[in-house]
């Protein structure tokens, strides 16, 4: 039996979320009466410090939904299932003075953050879904989509090409998502190079 102490409303939220983001963009016509099952698990994610529980709980879901989510999309894929369009997914913090903080760490976001946004860009720079947390002003708002979608779609809206995202650059996530996918491509062809 599954241990289901760890699901709960949070859960079920990051479940519907993930769930409505991914039926918009899968072609399901193609495929009627048939099943396509993308199964995600956390399998570890940063220290809270503030929590003593053996299993992190987070007042937010941001530091873990944009993983999913790019997760998810790599799975689909991986899997050769037709698609509308891709996508890859961000988080964007807004510090007290409206500063953006891309991708920022679990501390920055229970410390210094006053909102964070997550935002799923697709291929064209339209942007799929928004899941926004804490207090914020519509220039704030709209300063961290722009953030975002330069994060996704490539320009470096700040000027700083840093990495951001274990070891990817953070001036084109979809461009890591292409390469992602050629490596794979090519692993999954390298035994058509010995015939």
């Amino acid at each position: 039996m599954a241990d289901r102490r760890d699901t709960g409303p949070r859960e079920r939220h990051l479940e519907t979320l993930i769930t409505t983001l991914l039926h918009s963009v899968i072609l399901t016509t193609l495929h009627p009466r048939t099943l396509i099952q993308v199964t995600l698990q956390i399998l570890s994610t940063p220290e809270n410090r503030a929590s003593s529980a053996p299993v992190p709980q987070y007042a937010s879901h941001s530091p873990v939904l944009p993983h999913l989510l790019n997760t998810a999309m790599l799975a689909l894929l991986n899997g050769s299932i037709p698609l509308r369009t891709t996508f890859v997914a961000v988080c964007v913090g807004v510090l007290e003075e409206e500063e953006v903080a891309e991708w920022p760490s679990v501390e920055v976001m229970e410390g210094e953050c006053v909102a964070c946004h997550v935002f799923a860009v697709g291929r064209g720079g339209e942007v799929l879904l928004v899941e926004s947390e804490g207090q914020f002003e519509r220039d704030g708002f709209e300063r961290a989509r722009e953030v975002g979608r330069g994060l996704c779609v490539g320009g470096d809206v700040n000027g700083d090409a840093d990495e951001k995202m274990d070891g990817v650059d953070a001036a084109s996530l979809h461009a890591w998502l292409r390469d992602a996918m050629a490596v794979d491509v090519k692993r999954a062809n390298a035994w058509r190079e010995h015939l």
